[in-house]
């Protein structure tokens, strides 16, 4: 550390002015006043800085505090592999209206990705909202009705939506090549009215446009499931639907979700042979879960290709990642039917660690911005963000406590009304 030798001047009622030499090797200063150290941000090259000082200082200092450029200890990245794509809803500004048929009507574009959300809806069926429960800055609101429409299916421009076809959807078109892995992380909270009625997909994954996707996640307030129709497509009874080779229904009951957040990963390795795989995992913190394997499917085909295109298209490489509230309602939906449902936004991943750290990334993003607005060094804006993560963790642990205690009083409450009614019925004359 190199002292340097400050010339103190006043600089108005309660305040000094310190001006130095810069010394060109030195990119950062350490400042104190009577021998305590005094906080203060200063950028490389600058010759003063003010304080605020009302007492009798018997010295001021200054000495030579850093090795290396501030750029690089006020800006560190999250201890995460970047995102191949992220859709969350804190990283975007606007959504339009509705989506125009057959031109891609894209929204707040996404810094590093190479693409943005192509937005088929109508009438503001998907909207940005500030989330209320603290666990992320925004959300996509997602509103269905029976008006609610794909406007690339409409007529007269297409007819392909049916009566019960209910669409509001955010599209990323995207490539995919043979065995190519890609984890996806998603999180979504349901609403009283998220009912099951038929099929309600949130989120279809390398959707090639051929038929129903080959990976779709399909959930309700009490169930989580997910569709596999991979390999190559076969008619399967209905004039408009093809199933792939490997058409596979999961479903998994959970506890009623309504009003919670349930996080989803899901891992697949893109094939048209059987040598592909699909995992998911999910979880509910509110109801006091750790990651839960629903699915390690193996050996099977994920990706799919029609009977009909030619040979010397053995892989249509382009395909869509979309989000948001499809449902096939059977068998019409009444004039008054809604049902909604939230979302933190889609992301993938290129591996299945960074994907379960969602809630991690979330977290690192908020000490970030403290860290631009106070210029931390990179081990306190390390140690705030992992506090943070871990208060986040203390207090939903704390919420389940009492939350058992409180099931556990209303259970004591029961068994002591029961015992009273019994000894006024054993007290009664027969």
């Amino acid at each position: 550390m190199t002292e340097l030798n400050p010339k103190i001047t006043p600089a108005g009622a309660g305040k000094v002015k310190m001006t130095w030499t810069p010394d060109p090797s030195v990119f950062g200063y350490r400042f104190y006043v009577n021998d305590h150290p005094v906080s203060k941000s200063v950028k490389p090259g600058q010759a003063s800085t003010t304080f605020a000082w009302d007492g009798q200082p018997t010295a001021f200092g200054i000495a030579a505090a850093y090795e290396k450029p501030a750029e690089t200890v006020l800006y560190p990245a999250p201890p995460v592999t970047p995102m191949v794509f992220d859709g969350r809803a804190s990283k975007q500004t606007f959504l339009p209206a509705s989506g125009s048929a057959y031109h891609a009507t894209p929204s707040t574009p996404v810094p590093g990705n190479d693409e943005m959300w192509n937005c088929i809806y109508l009438n503001s069926d998907i909207t940005l909202v500030d989330d209320p429960s603290g666990r992320w800055k925004k959300h996509y609101a997602v509103r269905l009705t029976k008006n609610s429409k794909n406007p690339w299916g409409v007529p007269p421009l297409g007819s392909w939506q049916g009566p019960g076809s209910i669409s509001a959807e955010l599209t990323h078109v995207r490539t995919v090549a043979p065995n190519q892995v890609d984890w996806y992380a998603l999180s979504y909270r349901p609403h009283e009215d998220w009912v099951k009625h038929g099929f309600q997909i949130i989120s279809q994954l390398g959707y090639p446009t051929l038929s129903s996707p080959p990976i779709g996640v399909n959930v309700a307030r009490d169930s989580i499931g997910i569709d596999l129709d991979g390999g190559i497509l076969t008619q399967a009874g209905h004039p408009g639907w093809w199933g792939g080779t490997n058409s596979q229904r999961y479903r998994w009951p959970v506890a009623d979700t309504a009003g919670s957040w349930v996080d989803l990963v899901i891992g697949v390795e893109w094939t048209l042979d059987n040598t592909g795989w699909v995992f998911v995992q999910s979880r509910c913190l509110d109801h006091g879960e750790t990651w839960i394997t629903r699915l390690d499917s193996t050996g099977i085909p994920t990706y799919q290709q029609h009977p009909n295109i030619p040979a010397s298209i053995p892989w249509k490489a382009q395909c869509m990642d979309k989000q948001g509230g499809y449902v096939g309602y059977d068998p019409v939906p009444p004039d008054n039917w809604v049902a909604h449902v939230d979302l933190r936004g889609l992301s993938r991943h290129v591996s299945r660690a960074d994907a379960e750290s969602i809630r991690k990334v979330a977290a690192y993003d908020a000490a970030r911005a403290e860290v631009k607005r106070e210029g931390l060094s990179r081990a306190e804006y390390v140690l705030r963000a992992e506090a943070a993560e871990a208060e986040r963790d203390e207090a939903n642990v704390q919420w389940h406590r009492i939350r058992d205690l409180h099931g556990e009083a209303i259970k004591d409450l029961r068994a002591v009304v029961a015992e009273r009614d019994r000894l006024r019925e054993a007290k009664e004359p027969s």
